[in-house]
C-alpha cells in the first residue's frame, strides 16, 4: 500500500479550518462511495481498510484526531481543503499522485495514536490525473483502548546509572567545541512526578 501520511493537519490545515458545527463523525459520510473499518484497535495501534465500491477507483485515504475533525464547518469542508493541500503537495515536486492514490482497496496499521482518544479515517476519489471525483467525504470513527498501565508504580524518586558518560565542553587548549561518550559511569538521581 502507498500510504504516504504528510504533514498537512499539522501545517496547514488548522489555519484554513471552519467554525465547528458539532457534526458526529460515527460512519460513513453522506456519499458512502467507499466503505471503511477499522479494526484490532489497542490503546496505540488499529488497522484500518479503506474499500472502494469499483476495482478500479483511485483514492486519497488518511486519519486524523476527532478534535481535529470537529474544526471543520463539514466533511465536504475538510475533503476539499485537504485535497487542495495535496493538491499543491504534487505540484511543488514533493510527491506524485501514483504515490498517495490507492486503487480498489488500501489498507494499513496505524500506531500514531494514542489510548482513550478518538479518530477519523477519511477518504475521497481522486482520479490518476489528480481531479477530485467525490462529492462528498466517506469517513468513519474510531476510539482507541483505555490503557490498563499503572503509572503509580513510576511515581517516586530514582537512581538511574548510565554505564557510560557523554560529555559536551569547549576544549580549553584548542578552544574548540567537542563532544564524545566517555567509558565513566555516570549517576544521577530523578524524580517522577504525576504531571495532573
Amino acid at each position: 500500500m502507498k500510504k504516504l501520511f504528510l504533514l498537512l493537519a499539522m501545517v496547514g490545515l488548522a489555519a484554513a479550518s471552519c467554525t465547528p458545527t458539532g457534526k458526529e463523525p460515527g460512519g460513513n459520510g453522506a456519499a458512502q462511495e467507499f466503505a471503511i473499518t477499522v479494526s484490532e484497535i489497542t490503546t496505540s495501534s488499529a488497522h484500518i481498510k479503506v474499500e472502494a465500491k469499483e476495482a478500479t477507483r483511485t483514492f486519497y485515504a488518511n486519519m486524523m484526531s476527532k478534535a481535529a475533525f470537529a474544526e471543520y464547518e463539514s466533511p465536504a469542508a475538510l475533503m476539499n481543503d485537504y485535497y487542495a493541500q495535496v493538491a499543491a503537495a504534487v505540484e511543488a515536486g514533493q510527491y506524485t499522485w501514483a504515490d498517495l492514490l490507492d486503487t480498489g482497496k488500501g489498507e494499513w496499521t496505524t500506531t500514531k495514536v494514542v489510548p482513550s482518544n478518538e479518530y477519523v479515517v477519511f477518504a475521497f476519489g481522486v482520479d490518476a490525473q489528480g481531479n477530485l471525483t467525490s462529492a462528498d467525504l466517506s469517513y468513519k470513527s474510531f476510539k482507541t483502548l483505555e490503557s490498563t498501565f499503572d503509572t503509580a508504580q513510576w511515581v517516586g524518586f530514582w537512581t538511574v546509572t548510565s554505564p557510560k558518560t557523554y560529555v559536551q565542553q569547549t576544549n580549553i587548549l584548542t578552544e574548540e567545541y567537542e563532544e564524545a561518550w566517555t567509558d565513566d559511569e555516570l549517576t544521577r538521581d530523578i524524580e517522577i512526578v504525576d504531571a495532573a
